[in-house]
């Protein structure tokens, strides 16, 4: 991954830190973005810095169109351009569908989903030129089955895995590959956010691993980095669940 420039939107903690820095232990430039928490993005900072690459840090509100369109601009001066897109910010909140307001529910979709077709439309012209290039955006189990009070999450999800189909299609003829990943139960903050019980939320989802110890975030970064090089070009438009086999365990009573 040697002088390769990453953008990874909501990378100052959880999945998007740990990212970031495998990304410049790996050798790349990268590209820290943040909102709220300028601590932890200084902090990841610092930790990324460790390793000698290029290292960016960006405040912006990734739900703003303005403010993500303006990521992408400042990201591409910085760096002289963007090869690796990874979208993975995220506002996490439970909402049932018969409560939820117009105004929260537009809110989900311009975070949620809107930033992926912003970040390639400012930056795939500079893998276009380059003929290659890597687009990622991070999902979750409700894209696809109906999680408790997660639609608000699920559905701009479930629309961001079929927005990656379109691009893989459309930008796939320049050396673009877009994939999604959809991890297992983390711990992260957004899980922590949505689940006050959430220790019991991450035994429950182990227990449901066959493989014999828990996930972590670290094995997530590892299946990225591994789509990121020249070797995976044939990876394209996929899902790529990464969660140990646990969506494959059945539960059936009585057995």
């Amino acid at each position: 991954m040697k002088n390769k420039n990453v953008l990874i939107t909501g990378s100052s903690k959880g999945l998007g830190k740990e990212l970031a820095i495998a990304f410049a232990r790996d050798g790349a430039n990268v590209v820290i973005n943040y909102y709220h928490n300028e601590s932890s993005a200084l902090e990841t900072f610092k930790e990324v810095s460790k390793f000698g690459t290029k290292v960016e840090i960006i405040k912006a509100d990734v739900g703003n169109t303005e403010e993500m369109a303006n990521l992408c601009k400042t990201a591409i001066a910085r760096l002289g351009g963007i090869d690796i897109f990874i979208h993975n910010a995220v506002h996490a909140f439970k909402s049932s569908l018969s409560t939820i307001d117009s105004e929260l529910w537009s809110h989900a979709f311009n975070i949620n989903l809107n930033p992926l077709l912003i970040g390639a439309q400012e930056l795939t012209p500079h893998m276009k030129e380059k003929q290659w290039g890597r687009i990622l955006a991070i999902t979750s189990l409700g894209s696809e089955l109906a999680v408790k009070n997660y639609a608000a999450i699920g559905v701009p999800k479930a629309a961001m895995e079929a927005l990656i189909r379109y691009m893989a299609v459309e930008f796939g003829p320049y050396g673009i590959t877009s994939n999604t990943i959809s991890p297992g139960t983390l711990n992260t903050e957004s899980l922590r956010k949505l689940n006050p019980n959430f220790h019991q939320r991450i035994e429950a989802a182990q227990s449901n691993i066959p493989f014999k110890r828990p996930m972590e975030i670290e094995d997530v970064a590892k299946v990225i980095l591994t789509l990121c090089s020249d070797e995976m070009e044939m990876i394209n438009g996929e899902i790529i669940r990464v969660d140990g086999g646990m969506r494959i365990m059945a539960q059936v009573e009585g057995l």
